[in-house]
């Protein structure tokens, strides 16, 4: 069980400890859902699994010809609802990102996707299909400790912050507070600003309003490409 008073690294060990019996469930499904797409193609499905205490959403859907699956766990801090992304590379190598409530809310609004607050299961499946294979970029530093983080996706830019040190271990702690829907940065224009993306994004820093996480963010891209320029 997740209880309220973990840090986010006791989180993350007691998330890998459960995580080999969750991927046999979820391995022995792809294998069923592969049998029934020889009759009727693969659909798109969410299942709910409780391994000893720790409760885990997983979609399972079609991507670019593959049947792919995306593993979220769901918990509580002293703040409110968390929604961890397990990524599984291979045995023994995960990435796993805290999502604030606020973060994927700010998905569903500013994608103007029209769930209610409350249908978080159909956020989290569009943010499966379409907002969870990211790319990371760090921004600045907080402190000795910490760094800013971004992860540009197919639809726009996560911002939070991550630990500062090597993020392949395991127990790596990244958190993810915002989300701006933008085009920002491309595989083919990372590192690049034009004078068109510029002014885009101080567009978006008129427009986000009060959201001051998100503002600060932005103002650490635009440095940022003036920088690499």
């Amino acid at each position: 069980m997740i209880t309220q008073t973990m840090t986010k690294k006791e989180v993350n060990q007691k998330i890998i400890s459960v995580l080999p019996n969750l991927m046999k469930t979820v391995i022995s499904k792809t294998k069923y859902r592969a049998i029934k797409a020889k009759k009727k193609g693969f659909k798109d499905e969410n299942s709910c699994y409780n391994i000893k205490g720790v409760e885990f959403w997983v979609y399972y859907f079609k991507d670019k010809g593959e049947d792919v699956s995306r593993i979220f766990c769901r918990y509580h801090d002293n703040k409110g609802p968390i929604y961890a992304l397990i990524n599984v590379f291979s045995k023994g190598r995960y990435s796993i990102i805290h999502f604030l409530k606020h973060a994927i809310d700010q998905y569903n609004s500013r994608l103007e996707l029209g769930f209610n607050h409350d249908e978080i299961k159909k956020i989290l499946f569009h943010m499966a299909k379409h907002g969870t294979t990211m790319a990371r970029l760090d921004l600045d530093k907080i402190d000795e400790d910490w760094l800013d983080t971004g992860w540009t996706s197919e639809n726009g830019l996560w911002l939070g912050k991550s630990e500062n040190k090597t993020p392949y271990s395991p127990t790596y702690i990244s958190l993810a507070k915002t989300f701006i829907n933008n085009d920002l940065i491309r595989e083919d224009q990372e590192g690049t600003l034009n004078d068109e993306k510029l002014k885009f994004l101080k567009k978006l820093e008129m427009e986000i309003g009060g959201d001051e996480y998100a503002n600060k963010r932005i103002l650490q891209l635009i440095d940022l490409f003036k920088n690499k320029n």
